[in-house]
């Protein structure tokens, strides 16, 4: 039997410490080699990809057709010879209102603890003010159209 003196791996071997060491997330990464394949996916990543992609689809056809087309169209209809400055006008305020308003709405959902998680009641409320804000939204019509 040999002592650990007379062992040819010395203690500052990084092969033996990571050998000896607890695994942890970054254990990977500190004792890889560059030849050692990568850890097995997460479980249910799959899935996840299966839900992800629906629901951003979803998220980029309300970013894309309330800005790009819904908005134009209206400010079209109230009042047609000043629809690009109006335009610009609702656009900078949009804009400058979001800028202010996220890093808030950030702040309040991290110090928010529910049951639901910190971010699930934020979202729900979220999705319904905006829901009923595109319901509520006015249908302007021509009043010169008879």
């Amino acid at each position: 039997m040999t002592s650990p003196s007379d062992s040819p791996l010395s203690p500052a071997d990084p092969a033996l410490v990571a050998a000896s060491a607890p695994m942890t997330e970054n254990t990977f990464m500190v004792s890889a080699s560059g030849t050692d394949d990568p850890p097995p996916p997460v479980k249910g990543l799959r899935r996840l990809m299966w839900w992800i992609i629906p629901a951003n689809l979803g998220i980029f056809m309300l970013w894309g057709a309330i800005p790009g087309i819904l908005l134009p169209q209206q400010l079209t209809l109230l009042d047609a010879d000043n629809k690009v400055a109006n335009l610009a006008i609702v656009s900078t305020i949009g804009a400058f209102l979001a800028m202010v308003a996220q890093p808030i709405a950030g702040q309040i959902s991290d110090h928010t603890r529910s049951r639901f998680g910190r971010r699930a009641p934020w979202m729900l409320l979220g999705a319904l003010a905006g829901a009923l804000a595109l319901v509520a939204s006015p249908s302007p019509t021509r009043s010169s159209e008879s």
